[in-house]
């Protein structure tokens, strides 16, 4: 029999999440203008993704894999960032936060999937 009793890991992803929102935090302002920073918002979504996927937190999982691709595609040149857009990864810090807050306090999983649906949309195949 597997335990699969993640709650063990719940302090370790806190504060890896927290990290990689932090990170956000202080350069998605940035994000039309630098190239390497586009990169690490990049890989902040993948890790936040991984980190949601494993731990169970399928919503925050899906939205961050959509944030992921968006930020793939502007990274590769396949979409420019417009003010729409801007704002949908600006509220994802926001989103994120309140996420993680939720988990942290009462480990609630805050319902993501109106935010995804809005940046299916961004989503070249």
């Amino acid at each position: 029999m597997v335990d699969n009793d993640l709650s063990s890991y719940k302090p370790l992803f806190l504060k890896s999440a927290f990290g990689c929102l932090d990170y956000l935090k202080a350069n998605i302002s940035k994000v039309n203008t630098d190239t390497f920073i586009q990169k690490e918002i990049l890989r902040m979504y993948h890790t936040l993704k991984s980190q949601n996927l494993f731990m169970g937190y399928m919503s925050a999982g899906n939205y961050c894999l959509l944030l992921e691709k968006v930020m793939f595609q502007v990274v590769n040149d396949q979409l420019t960032i417009d003010e729409t857009l801007f704002k949908k990864l600006s509220d994802s810090v926001l989103l994120l936060q309140q996420f993680l807050n939720q988990i942290e306090k009462e480990n609630i999983e805050i319902d993501l999937q109106e935010a995804t649906s809005d940046l299916e949309v961004y989503i070249k195949t």
